[in-house]
């Protein structure tokens, strides 16, 4: 009784564990009627998936793709590809125009595929026309034998991340409406060439982003490139490229928006490039660091704006490497500006830079003096923007004329011990600079000719307006504008002992008070005042 009893016992733990295995079925198509993914005679099980199948395309599935279409509920609980039968082009396996498809995962790599047949350069094609994808976890191309393409213009829900890295089949994603939302990461090593396109529709990754983790050879390059009405958003963590080669584009009403740090090449012997154009609108909530090891960035601008809450790093600071920034058009907005040795430019011709507060002079001094900003077409203009509280760089026309002077133009509250500087002119030469100064810009006084661009004017009045002009000398004379700035009020660094009216001064006013109060005596009683 006992041994016929654990027989059964036996026998039941087999069958629950039978039906806990997830069967694999494979597209057969074989319907001959239709292809779609309803039809039971289209699969090689004669059933269509339930969510505990696994379904597969490969080798011996036909290059006639599944449809969904409105009304249709298809179920899964993976879909896998793996090399399909040809090998070499391009198939489209999977069509959906409408419905709902219900997946735990997608794009799973499964045994038995080759992860490295150099005859397959054909990708798996799944376009989602219409209707709701949900993936409730990972969307995981990292081992696929065969390439893969996901073009979405329909509301895709993913509970996990997606994962493109490794693998040496090309791997893209392109959005071209309704939402493409992942609630975790994005990866994509970038051991070939895969590409990121969003043309329409919003892209949401809810986590990090990261581009080229591993140090493949020849590996890459990424491109990212977002179009049209294409939206990007990574609201709750950062974008980081590490190694290989990066491209991203960004042009017509396009819009990425990332809310920590964006970094490219934080890797040495990297390269990244960004194209921003049209009325494209990148945003970092935190800072932008094109380059962050000895390698190599270019930033081409030729219209939109580049939104930076916290630092834009026009070089790295290590040294070695070298950052290009050429601004022909758009604008770019940042709470401060951080430059450093290497072979970094920032060539505004066209557009401008907005820098927030009042950092005329230390601009001055990291950019002008060391010539990290110039410009091809003519002389780098910066100027402070006292109504809207802003520092500006922008370009203007060459014309020989000393520029960028320090104190700025108009400034207010300037030290009486103020120096003045500039940056030469294209006139000047080893004649020198014939230096101005006075308090009304119409009769200035002769300061006579430096060699160097600045000038020690000695102590100044407080609180008055003084104007001045530098000529640059090259065997004639360039005459340049004529500039303003106001020296603060007299401060009062060491009080004197006795300065009863603080006036920073001891006098006979200080003594009148004295003398006013003399034998007056607060004490109670008075008897106590002795007097």
């Amino acid at each position: 009784m006992c041994k016929k009893l654990g027989f059964i016992v036996l026998i039941t733990l087999v069958l629950a564990m039978v039906a806990n295995v997830q069967a694999a079925i494979s597209w057969t198509d074989a319907s001959g009627a239709d292809h779609d993914w309803v039809n039971p005679d289209n699969w090689s099980s004669s059933s269509v998936p339930t969510s505990a199948d696994d379904v597969w395309w490969d080798y011996y599935s036909p290059l006639t793709p599944a449809y969904i279409k409105a009304g249709d509920n298809a179920v899964c609980n993976k879909i896998m590809t793996r090399q399909l039968m040809n090998g070499v082009s391009d198939v489209n396996i999977l069509i959906m125009t409408g419905g709902t498809l219900n997946t735990n995962q997608l794009g799973y790599f499964g045994s038995g595929a080759s992860q490295s047949d150099p005859t397959v350069t054909g990708v798996a094609i799944l376009q989602f026309n219409g209707g709701t994808v949900n993936v409730n976890q990972d969307i995981d191309y990292s081992y696929t034998g065969g390439g893969v393409k996901i073009v979405s213009g329909a509301d895709v829900n993913v509970g996990g991340g997606f994962n493109m890295s490794y693998g040496p089949y090309k791997k893209s994603l392109e959005v071209t409406g309704g939402v493409f939302d992942l609630k975790g990461y994005f990866a994509d090593a970038g051991q070939v060439a895969d590409n990121i396109t969003v043309s329409g529709g919003k892209l949401r990754m809810g986590s990090s982003v990261q581009l080229g983790q591993n140090n493949w050879a020849g590996q890459g390059p990424i491109t990212w490139k977002v179009t049209g009405s294409g939206d990007v958003n990574i609201p709750n963590s950062w974008l980081r490229h590490y190694y290989g080669a990066v491209t991203f584009t960004l042009d017509a009403n396009a819009i990425m928006r990332v809310k920590g740090d964006i970094e490219t090449c934080t890797r040495p012997s990297t390269s990244a490039i960004w194209n921003i154009s049209g009325n494209a609108h990148l945003i970092a909530g935190s800072n932008f660091y094109p380059v962050e090891d000895i390698s190599t960035a270019v930033i081409n601008m030729s219209g939109g704006t580049m939104d930076v809450v916290g630092e834009i790093g026009v070089g790295w600071g290590g040294g070695g490497e070298q950052v290009t920034w050429n601004l022909t058009g758009g604008k770019i907005n940042c709470d401060t500006m951080f430059t450093a040795a290497g072979n970094n430019l920032m060539d505004i011709n066209g557009g401008r830079v907005n820098v927030a507060g009042n950092e005329y002079s230390s601009l001055r001094t990291s950019f002008g003096l060391t010539h990290k900003a110039v410009s091809s077409a003519g002389q780098l203009i910066v100027t402070y923007d006292e109504a809207n509280d802003v520092t500006v760089l922008t370009s203007g026309p060459t014309h020989g004329q000393a520029y960028w002077p320090l104190p700025g133009d108009g400034q207010i509250g300037q030290s009486i011990l103020s120096k003045l500087q500039w940056i030469a002119g294209n006139a000047a030469a080893s004649n020198g600079h014939h230096v101005y100064l006075g308090t009304s810009p119409g009769t200035l006084a002769d300061k006579g000719t430096v060699t160097d661009p600045n000038f020690d004017p000695g102590e100044l009045l407080p609180s008055t307006t003084y104007y001045w002009r530098v000529d640059e000398i090259n065997g004639g004379t360039t005459t340049g504008d004529v500039w303003s700035f106001t020296t603060g009020a007299a401060s009062c660094d060491a009080p004197p002992l006795y300065d009863l009216n603080n006036d920073c001064k001891v006098n006979f006013k200080d003594f009148a008070l004295l003398a006013g109060e003399w034998l007056n005596c607060g004490l109670i009683p008075v008897s106590a005042c002795g007097m």
